[in-house]
């Protein structure tokens, strides 16, 4: 407008320009607003109509401050058109800006604003006529030499300024991205109040910055009470641990550090938090891990002992009963052993299933080691409690686990030890569970059995013999003694029966019927002593341990009747006839019989009328020393001879 040559003199009005600049700068506020902070799709061409329209009334009323001695005429089509280009090329520059990202939408909507406002100008300002009339006068105008200097000037202090704010927006910018950065949430309070936050610690709070600016520093920490009644934390405040709020209403652990600083020149304190969710996590897993089984997530025996001798306390303060069951798979080691650990371990898990099923609320259920359990029953009438806990779990273990068809199923057996009758402290308690157990498993196993004091003695002395058993080779206590064995029919030594002895020095010597079941576990070392050459036989057939399970599972080469039947021969027809059925069974699994204890000459020619080829008892020889080819010779009248 300033470059307008009329052919007349022209000054603009103070009042007028003023306005024209003031029209400006609202106009292209609004049109800003609208254009770049709306969520339309539609906001970036409606804020440029907008800023079209205002550089026309800019434009106009710039026009409408012209002071000239004479009059000023404008082309209503000239103008029309003018106000027309020119809004829809900033239409244009604004939409251009939104579609054109980067470089691009920044240079194409600087040049198409540049040519919106040139247009117009330049447009508006050719259908503009002059008219001189030297009665009007001029007041109060800027002369066109100062105002284009005032427009100079001000121009280049805008465009300084603007530098000058990229500059220090880019440098607050980089400040605030490194805060952003941080791994740590970082909240700055005046007076208690939030000033600023970072992404990190909005991120905790589950907020967005802008909503956490305002708050009070209660609405963001879960305070201790005895500290609720402050706003600040103290400056240099040590390291504490704390909670944060967080939007849904939950509780974020957090470590807070908090200083004093002086920030906008005021002083303000900065708390820094550091997010503890994993570490506490870890914390509680490793917890976790410190009380439970690994595998089946029970409890373990650590915890066991713990929780026992808790509710051992609380019975005895109450006067109270609870109850303590031991409990031991059947047949796990041979499961485990022929499909593998990991099948083992899938049934230690069933178990657990099992046992969670079974117990109360209340119950304590533990996996001491391998395939023992234990439970501790409280808040229950004993013994009924108990017994109907054990049903309950003998009745899952026989429909999850059956024996009979399922090769990897396995049985439990469970000892029941009842508090205040069975013992008072946690060690006495278990001890006698164990016990029950141990009778349960002797018993036939897959029962429960309570413990009571007959039981207890028998117990002691049985685990006192296996004790000393365990000692008796090395202390050389073992023996052996040597029977000779004859064949009937030329009445001649084929053989002799080794025969184990134990001599203990408090208990004399200890008969093989009390020592002998203790070693009920030797399959294994049968197998192998048969691949070595030698030959076993089953001793007292038909009684005791000698069962027809047995029989068939291990690899026997001879069967002997027991003396007990031998003695009965010639008065007990029973007797009489499981003789004849041991031997006709002997037969049919083709091994040879042998009949010990044969001490008459009657019970010798019954025992050969019956089809046995082999004796054994004092009628023959008593046991001995080891004994050798001419002592064997020597024995007797009748030809021997000594067999392997």
């Amino acid at each position: 407008m300033l470059a307008y040559d009329g052919g007349i003199p022209i000054a603009y009005g103070v009042g007028g320009t003023s306005f024209s600049i003031a029209v400006a700068i609202a106009a292209s506020w609004v049109a800003f607003s609208v254009g770049l902070a709306g969520t339309s799709r539609h906001a970036p061409a409606v804020g440029g109509l907008l800023l079209g329209l205002g550089i026309a009334a800019m434009h106009v009323s710039g026009m409408r401050a012209i002071e000239v001695q004479g009059r000023v005429a404008f082309d209503p089509e000239t103008s029309f058109a003018a106000v027309l280009l020119g809004t829809l090329i900033a239409g244009l520059a604004l939409h251009s800006f939104q579609v054109l990202r980067g470089v691009r939408g920044l240079a194409a909507s600087i040049l198409l604003l540049v040519a919106a406002i040139c247009v117009l100008h330049f447009t508006s300002m050719s259908g503009v006529v002059l008219i001189p009339d030297l009665s009007v006068a001029a007041t109060h105008v800027f002369d066109p030499f100062w105002l284009a200097g005032g427009v100079i000037a001000a121009s280049t202090t805008l465009i300084l300024m603007a530098f000058g704010a990229l500059f220090v927006d880019r440098h607050l910018t980089d400040l605030k991205g490194l805060a952003n950065a941080s791994l740590e949430g970082m909240v700055i309070l005046r007076r208690g109040e939030v000033i600023e936050v970072n992404e990190r610690f909005a991120t905790l709070s589950g907020r967005k910055p802008a909503e956490l600016v305002g708050r009070q520093r209660r609405e963001l920490f879960a305070e201790a009470p005895e500290r609720r009644s402050s706003n600040d934390l103290g400056a240099g405040e040590g390291a504490s641990e704390g909670e944060l709020l967080h939007a849904d209403g939950g509780y974020v652990p957090v470590e807070r550090l908090c200083r004093t600083i002086e920030y906008k020149g005021r002083p303000c304190d900065v708390i820094f938090v550091r997010d503890l969710t994993a570490r506490k996590d870890a914390e509680r897993t490793i917890e976790h891990l410190a009380h439970h089984d690994a595998l089946t997530d029970l409890s373990n025996r650590s915890s066991f002992d713990r929780r026992l001798r808790q509710a051992l306390a609380a019975a005895v303060h109450h006067d109270d009963a609870l109850a303590v069951l031991c409990l031991d798979l059947d047949r796990f080691k041979a499961v485990n052993d022929i499909f593998g650990h990991g099948e083992g371990d899938r049934i230690l898990r069933k178990v657990a299933d099992i046992l969670r099923a079974g117990a109360g609320e209340a119950d304590t259920i533990a996996r001491l080691g391998g395939d023992e359990f234990a439970i501790v029953q409280t808040g229950a009438a004993q013994p009924e409690a108990a017994r109907l806990l054990a049903d309950r779990i003998l009745k899952l273990f026989s429909e999850e686990m059956d024996t009979r068809r399922d090769p990897m199923a396995v049985g439990v057996s469970i000892g029941v030890a009842i508090c205040p009758g069975d013992g008072t402290t946690a060690e006495r308690l278990y001890g006698n569970a164990d016990t029950a157990l141990y009778r349960a498993k002797q018993t036939g196993k897959g029962i429960a059995c309570f413990f009571d004091a007959e039981m207890d003695a028998a117990v002691r002395t049985r685990r006192q013999i296996e004790n000393d058993l365990r000692h008796a080779v090395v202390r050389r206590q073992l023996f052996l003694e040597y029977q000779p064995l004859v064949d009937v029919r030329d009445d001649r030594i084929v053989g002799y029966e080794a025969l184990l002895r134990w001599r203990h020095p408090d208990r004399g010597l200890v008969g093989p019927n009390l020592f002998i079941p203790i070693g009920d576990d030797v399959l294994a070392t049968l197998v192998r002593l048969r691949l070595l050459g030698v030959r076993i036989v089953m001793d007292d057939f038909g009684t005791g341990h000698s069962s027809l399970s047995n029989l068939q599972t291990f690899p026997f080469d001879k069967l002997k009747i027991d003396c007990s039947f031998t003695a009965s021969l010639d008065k007990d027809p029973a007797a009489h006839a499981i003789i004849r059925a041991i031997i006709a069974l002997g037969h049919s699994l083709n091994l040879p019989v042998v009949t010990e204890g044969v001490e008459t000459e009657r019970q010798r020619q019954i025992i050969v009328d019956e089809g046995c080829r082999q004796i054994q008892g004092f009628l023959t020889g008593r046991p001995g020393l080891a004994p050798s080819v001419d002592a064997a010779s020597s024995s007797s009248t009748m030809p021997h001879r000594v067999g392997a």
